[in-house]
């Protein structure tokens, strides 16, 4: 399928370039995820604040609701690999 001339070292086989991989990787899931976290939260809130407030008007509920559920799925979408990859290059970089 694929050959290359004796002696070439494979792509992505040493441990610099599968740690240099996942950095980068874990650096682009953190750009999105933190921010998700921070806007679940304060969306979190905000449906608490409101839920409890007769003076909030009902809508302020249905759309942070439905805010919270979006931003929930991408914390989920970012969150998940970001914490996968950084157990990844923790054990990369203990062996």
């Amino acid at each position: 399928m694929f050959w290359a001339p004796a002696g070439t070292k494979a792509i992505y086989s040493d441990r610099s370039t599968l740690i240099e991989t996942y950095e980068n990787v874990k650096k682009r899931m953190g750009i999105i995820a933190l921010p998700s976290l921070i806007i679940t939260l304060a969306l979190i809130l905000l449906r608490e604040y409101s839920n409890n407030n007769d003076w909030i008007p009902v809508v302020v509920w249905q759309v942070s609701t439905a805010l919270y559920f979006v931003s929930f799925l991408v914390l989920i979408c970012t969150g998940l690999p970001y914490i996968g990859y950084g157990f990844k290059l923790r054990r990369l970089q203990k062996y």
